[in-house]
């Protein structure tokens, strides 16, 4: 007997077309499911790993907080002191948090202050497009340094050497 019978909807016997069309909505759930899974092991090893690069920041900043209050500046040893309690917090928070519990927690912060998540988009975005175009100067040196690398595709002009005047004007002087 075959997997999928031919029916016509009738008599509860399902009509090749629901089969199907419960078979594709059985593998978007399956594929779902895995893709949400992957997203929150790889927050929670990026969200530990963050903990852990804010920890050491913390730990030097911590060393400079001792400093200023040794040199006598202790309003400014104060602030260095706070920042650091509050990276601390963090970095706490990033590697002990698992990745639903974050994404519960920035839901119900953008539902508290959706002005908040808008400037945090906002901030996030600003920061990436400045990445790109620090990082942009040293892919378009590397382009030019190499003109044959580029894709056919770009509509870039073949590289060609200058054409010299030196053999032709070797040639009229014999």
């Amino acid at each position: 007997m075959s997997e999928y019978q031919v029916g016509d909807g009738a008599g509860g016997e399902p009509s090749l077309t629901e089969q199907a069309q419960e078979k594709v909505q059985q593998t978007a759930r399956q594929a779902s499911n895995k893709t949400a899974e992957y997203v929150r092991t790889q927050t929670e090893a990026r969200a530990s790993q963050a903990g852990e690069e804010l920890r050491a920041v913390a730990d030097a900043l911590r060393r400079s907080g001792h400093a200023l209050h040794a040199d006598g500046k202790e309003m400014s040893g104060s602030a260095v002191d706070t920042v650091t309690q509050r990276m601390e917090q963090l970095s706490r928070y990033l590697g002990g948090t698992s990745g639903d519990q974050m994404l519960r927690d920035l839901e119900s912060f953008g539902r508290g202050r959706p002005w908040g998540m808008i400037g945090l988009g906002l901030g996030v975005g600003i920061a990436a497009s400045r990445f790109l175009k620090a990082s942009s100067r040293t892919r378009y040196e590397a382009t030019r340094a190499t003109p044959s690398a580029l894709p056919p595709s770009y509509g870039a002009v073949p590289y060609a050497e200058p054409v010299t005047q030196v053999g032709a004007a070797a040639s009229r002087a014999d």
